[in-house]
């Protein structure tokens, strides 16, 4: 539990320098904002995914959020799109290229960074590294592929938004709930069942966020301590009722994710954070997303005999440097291929 209480001490400060509560919410889900927010939720991400044999309480206490961090994720995602298509002129018509390139590159360069470190230390080609893909990117293409198709057909019918938003909330449910009722975890496709659901909150937001503003900016101290009873009061029923088919391990997680980003959301209403480390975290936490298993499996592998404390640093460690290597390299190849 060392090196996790050392990460968190060091982590603490890094988010807390540079917080100020604001007169107004002109902060509020900006590019700092979300950028911020992401390099968090990806460091968390790191320790729900150490092994258990290197595992501790605190570190697994810690990770149990990470389902929460990934729909935080996804959120941010569907309201960019969102953004994206009210406010950038040709946007569906470059939609695909620059979906692909921004998503797939990094995965192209991690996975041949991790191809041939595994492969150098097993002395043997390891080839699902070379090809593997996270089931966060199927999931999220899986989105675009109904964003565009529903956008298209929405301007060539002159649907109405409420509509259009309706058959993206609806797509998003029902790949959801098929997945949890015919449980079929080992096609990507029936995969995040729980977290996809922050698709829709993105989508919400963006179309709401004023009126979602208007209603946070009142009595916001209240509303916190309203929601933050709530999130306990769900967390305490989830970890009773999480295995009670449908109503605890599904809904009531959903929910659950639901109260706790509402918390967070209400809460940061009207304050502004970050600095240049905590944005610079944001920026390569989607490499720090797609590496850290690669890292993971590295140390599995070269390093068996670490201790707990060791493994938990050197995965962080590890997962960053790589990631920032990565993210220098991706920008200049991303920044030449997209589309304005």
């Amino acid at each position: 539990m060392l090196t996790t209480c050392i990460f968190l001490a060091i982590l603490l400060p890094i988010y807390l320098i540079g917080i100020s509560r604001k007169s107004d919410t002109s902060f509020f889900f900006t590019k700092d904002y979300t950028t911020t927010l992401k390099g968090a939720c990806a460091l968390i991400v790191i320790l729900v995914h150490i092994p258990l044999l290197y595992s501790n309480k605190l570190q697994d206490a810690v990770g149990s959020f990470a389902y929460v961090a990934v729909t935080i994720f996804f959120m941010i995602s569907a309201y960019g799109m969102e953004y994206s298509y009210d406010n950038k002129k040709n946007y569906l018509k470059h939609f695909w290229q620059n979906r692909i390139i921004s998503l797939l590159t990094p995965i192209v360069i991690i996975n041949i960074i991790a191809f041939l470190t595994i492969s150098c230390v097993q002395k043997s080609l390891v080839w699902r590294f070379l090809y593997d893909v996270n089931d966060y990117i199927i999931c999220l293409l899986e989105y675009c592929l109904f964003f565009f198709i529903i956008k298209k057909l929405g301007k060539r019918f002159s649907w109405s938004t409420h509509l259009i938003d309706l058959l993206l909330i609806g797509s998003v449910f029902l790949i959801s709930f098929v997945s949890y009722l015919t449980n079929i975890i080992e096609i990507p496709f029936f995969r995040w069942c729980y977290e996809r659901f922050g698709l829709i909150w993105g989508l919400l937001l963006y179309r709401h966020k004023d009126q979602f503003l208007a209603w946070a900016s009142k009595h916001t101290l209240v509303k916190v301590i309203i929601l933050l009873a709530i999130s306990l009061v769900l967390g305490i029923g989830y970890l009773k009722f999480k295995f009670v088919w449908f109503w605890g391990e599904y809904l009531l997680k959903i929910i659950l994710g639901i109260a706790i980003i509402a918390l967070f959301l209400v809460s940061t209403s009207r304050i502004s954070f970050g600095n240049k480390l905590s944005r610079w975290l944001g920026d390569i936490s989607y490499e720090v997303y797609l590496s850290h298993l690669f890292v993971i499996a590295l140390l599995e592998i070269a390093l068996p005999s670490l201790n707990s404390n060791q493994f938990i640093a050197y995965t962080i460690i590890g997962t960053i440097i790589i990631s920032a290597f990565t993210h220098a390299l991706v920008k200049r190849i991303v920044g030449k291929l997209r589309c304005a």
